[in-house]
C-alpha cells in the first residue's frame, strides 16, 4: 500500500484523505518522522532509505503494531476470513459467546454496503437458524430485522452475480480465443462499477472485467477516469487488502505499458509483485514482458530468476509455460543464446503435453527465436 503520512492537528494521518486512520502523537515529531520515512520508502521502491538506528526501538515497535492493527481493521479479506470462520463455527455449533457478541454488534452497526455484503448476508441467514432453534427470540428479532431490511439488496446482488458469469465467459473467450464479442457488456459493467449501493466486491470485479474489454478493443480511454476513481476510493481507506492492491497495481502496469509509458508501467509492475498471491507468477510474467519492451533485459532476467522457485512449485501451467517463454526471451536479449536453447529443450522434454495444451505459440515463438539467433535452420525445420 502506498502510504502518505502527514500531520493534522497533532495527529498522524496515513493515506490520502483518510480520516479514520489516525493516531494521536501529542507533539511526537519522532513518530511523525518515522511515518514520513515509511511514506518515502513506499513511493521510492528502488532506492530504500534506512531508518535511524538511534531512535528508541519501542517507538518503532509501537508504530509497527499500530499500523498493522489499523490495516487489519480495514482489510476486507481479513473480514472475509472472519466471516468464513464464524460460518464454520455456527454450522458445527462451536461458536463462542464472545464471537456471538461481536457478530451481533456488527449486525446492529452494519453500514450498507459492506465490501462482502452477500457473504455477510448469508452468514446472518445461517445465524438466524442457529438462534431460532434455540428459542433465543430477542437476538432472533435483531437478526430477522436485518435480513428483511436488506432482502432486496441481497436478491439484486444474486441477480448481478448470474449476469457476471455470462459477461465473464464472453470476455475471457475473446481474450484467450478471440471467439466471442464482449463490448456489449461495457455499459452495464460501468453502471455496476459506479453504483455505490452495491457491495465493493461486485464493483471491483466489474472494474477488472472493464480492463479486459478495454484491452481487447484497444479502447484505453475507457479506463483513465475509472483508475482515478479507484485511487480516491483507496485513499479513503475503502476496498483495502494486499491482494486487491497488488491486482490494482498490475492492471495499472498493463495500462501504462499499452500507452508505452514504460517507466510508470515498471514502477507499478514492481509494486504488483511485492506480495506473493495466487497470481504472483502471472504478474511476474507480465512485468518481465514490460521490462523487455522497456529495454531493460538484464533487469528482467534478474527479476525472473528471483521468481524461478515460484514457477517450479506452481501447478498452473498457463503461467508456468508463459514464464518459461519470457525467461527464454530474457536469455536471448542478454545474448545467452545457448542457455536459451538448452532451457527451452529441457522444459519441452519434461512438459511436452502441457506446452502443447497451454500457450504453445508463446513458447515456440521464444524457442524458435533461440534457434534462429544461432542460425540452426535444420533444427527449426525438424
Amino acid at each position: 500500500m502506498l502510504v502518505l503520512a502527514r500531520r493534522v492537528n497533532d495527529s498522524i494521518v496515513i493515506g490520502d484523505n483518510v480520516e479514520i486512520i489516525v493516531v494521536e502523537i501529542k507533539g511526537d515529531q519522532v513518530k511523525l518522522g518515522i511515518l514520513e520515512r515509511v511514506d518515502y520508502n513506499c513511493q521510492h521502491i528502488n532506492q530504500f532509505t534506512p531508518y535511524d538506528p538511534n531512535i528508541d526501538k519501542r517507538k518503532y515497535s509501537h508504530l509497527k503494531n499500530w499500523v498493522q492493527q489499523r490495516l487489519t481493521e480495514l482489510d476486507v479479506d481479513a473480514h472475509f476470513e472472519w466471516m468464513s470462520t464464524l460460518e464454520r463455527q455456527i454450522t458445527t455449533d462451536a461458536i463462542e459467546a464472545e464471537e456471538e457478541k461481536t457478530l451481533l454488534r456488527e449486525i446492529r452497526q452494519y453500514q450498507h454496503p459492506g465490501f462482502f455484503f452477500t457473504k455477510f448476508y448469508e452468514l446472518v441467514q445461517q445465524y438466524r437458524h442457529f438462534l431460532l432453534i434455540r428459542m433465543r427470540y430477542a437476538d432472533h428479532e435483531t437478526v430477522h430485522k436485518f435480513l428483511e431490511t436488506y432482502q432486496e439488496a441481497y436478491a439484486n446482488s444474486k441477480r448481478i452475480s448470474e449476469q457476471f458469469h455470462q459477461a465473464t465467459l464472453d470476455i475471457v473467450k475473446q481474450y484467450s480465443e478471440n471467439s466471442a464479442e464482449s463490448i456489449q457488456w461495457e455499459k452495464w459493467l460501468t453502471r455496476i462499477f459506479y453504483d455505490e449501493t452495491l457491495e465493493g466486491y461486485t464493483r471491483y470485479m466489474a472494474f477488472v472485467r472493464l480492463t479486459f474489454i478495454s484491452f481487447n478493443y484497444r479502447k484505453l480511454d475507457l479506463l483513465g477516469e475509472k483508475f482515478a476513481y479507484l485511487d480516491r476510493i483507496f485513499g479513503e481507506g475503502k476496498f483495502y487488502s494486499k491482494r486487491i492492491l497488488l491486482n490494482y497495481y498490475h492492471l495499472r502496469m498493463l495500462l501504462h505499458a499499452r500507452l508505452r509509458e514504460f517507466d510508470k508501467a515498471i514502477h507499478y509492475g514492481y509494486l504488483s509483485i511485492r506480495g506473493k498471491t495466487h497470481d504472483y507468477l502471472f504478474y511476474v510474467n507480465n512485468l518481465g514482458a514490460v521490462l523487455l519492451r522497456g529495454n531493460k533485459p538484464q533487469e528482467a532476467l534478474t527479476m525472473m530468476r528471483n521468481a524461478a522457485p515460484e514457477m517450479k512449485s506452481s501447478q498452473n501451467f498457463y503461467n508456468k509455460v508463459g514464464f518459461v517463454a519470457f525467461y527464454i526471451k530474457c536469455l536471448l536479449q542478454n545474448q545467452m543464446l545457448r542457455n536459451a536453447e538448452s532451457y527451452a529443450e529441457t522444459f519441452l522434454s519434461a512438459y511436452e503435453k502441457e506446452v502443447l495444451q497451454y500457450r504453445w505459440h508463446t513458447f515456440f515463438t521464444a524457442y524458435m527465436g533461440a534457434l534462429l539467433s544461432q542460425r540452426k535452420f535444420q533444427k527449426m525445420i525438424r
